[in-house]
C-alpha cells in the first residue's frame, strides 16, 4: 500500500477544466444546432429579400415562395427554441421558461399561418388583418417575457445578456404595433446571435 509523504506539496491541477458535461446535449449535437440556427438565419434574410423583390418587381410567385419559405424556417425557429431551452436548463438550471417558450412558439406560427392563408385579404382593412395585429401583439407580449426570463439568469454571459434584450426590444415593437415592421432587425439579431451560443456551448461541452 503507497503511504503518502507529509512533507510532500499538495496535488491539484494547475489548469481548470473548460469543458462542461451536459447530459443530452453533446458538442456535436449543439453544433448541428448552430448551423441550422445558421440556416435559420440565412433563410430569414433570403424571406426577406424574395418579400422585397416581390413586391418591387410585382412577380406574385416570389411572393408565395417567401410565405411558403418562412412557414418552414418559422417551424425550424420552434425547434431551434426548444432546443435551447432544453440546453438553459441543462446547462444552468433555468426554470419559468416553459410558458415563454410555449407562448412565442404558438403565436410565432399561428401568425405565419395566417401569412400563407389570408394571403391577399391582409392587404386591405378587416378581421384577417386585425387578427394578425393581435396575434402579432400577443407574440410580442411572450417574446418580452421570454427576453426578462433570459435576464434574470445571473450566471448567463454576455451573449446571453444580447439575445435577452434583443428579445425585450423586438417584443415591445411588435406590441406597439406601429413598429411591428421594425421589430424584424431585432428578431435577426437575436437568430444570429443564438447562432453564436450554440457554437460556444458545443465549444465547452464535452
Amino acid at each position: 500500500m503507497e503511504q503518502e509523504n507529509p512533507f510532500a506539496p499538495p496535488r491539484v491541477e494547475l489548469i481548470e477544466a473548460s469543458s462542461v458535461s451536459l447530459p443530452g446535449l453533446s458538442a456535436s449535437h449543439l453544433r448541428l444546432l448552430g448551423w441550422l440556427a445558421l440556416a435559420h438565419f440565412m433563410g430569414s434574410l433570403l424571406g426577406m429579400a424574395l418579400s422585397v423583390l416581390g413586391e418591387a418587381l410585382e412577380i406574385p410567385f416570389l411572393i408565395t415562395l417567401e410565405q411558403w419559405l418562412g412557414a418552414v424556417f418559422a417551424l425550424l425557429g420552434a425547434y431551434l427554441l426548444l432546443r435551447f431551452k432544453a440546453w438553459l436548463v441543462v446547462r444552468f438550471g433555468a426554470t419559468g421558461l416553459e410558458w415563454p417558450v410555449y407562448l412565442t412558439i404558438l403565436f410565432g406560427l399561428v401568425a405565419q399561418a395566417m401569412l400563407v392563408v389570408f394571403d391577399g385579404v391582409l392587404e386591405r382593412l378587416g378581421l384577417p388583418m386585425a387578427g394578425l395585429f393581435l396575434v402579432l401583439a400577443m407574440l410580442g407580449a411572450a417574446t418580452l417575457w421570454l427576453g426578462i426570463c433570459l435576464l434574470g439568469l445571473r450566471e448567463g454571459g454576455g451573449l446571453l445578456r444580447t439575445l435577452a434584450w434583443l428579445y425585450m426590444i423586438s417584443g415591445g415593437m411588435l406590441i406597439s404595433v406601429l413598429l411591428m415592421l421594425l421589430a424584424t432587425l431585432p428578431l435577426l439579431a437575436g437568430q444570429f446571435v443564438l447562432m453564436l451560443i450554440f457554437f460556444r456551448a458545443a465549444g465547452e461541452a464535452r
